[in-house]
């Protein structure tokens, strides 16, 4: 697709917020919180790599997903990181 001459992607994650930055503040739980979660569950990630999924910057890699999708007790998905539609 392109828009103003330029090529662009259909995903922009930018244009719409992470569902894990809007899970976290939900839950009122902390990137340092979150962050013990994962670790708890055999996954070490930095406070960086979260924070960079939060703002769209960067996608998960699939065994992230999965303890993502885990810690969040499925409220967060693959689907939440590429804007990808439901299923219907």
């Amino acid at each position: 697709m392109t828009q103003n001459g330029f090529h662009t992607s259909t995903f922009d994650a930018r244009l719409d917020f992470m569902k894990i930055n809007q899970w976290l503040k939900e839950e009122k739980i902390t990137h340092s919180e979150f962050v013990s979660m994962c670790r708890n569950n055999g996954l070490d990630i930095s406070h960086s790599a979260l924070a960079k999924w939060c703002r769209g910057l960067r996608i998960p890699r699939k065994e992230e997903m999965k303890t993502i999708h885990h810690c969040t007790n499925g409220k967060v998905s693959a689907n939440d990181f590429y804007n990808l539609p439901i299923a219907e």
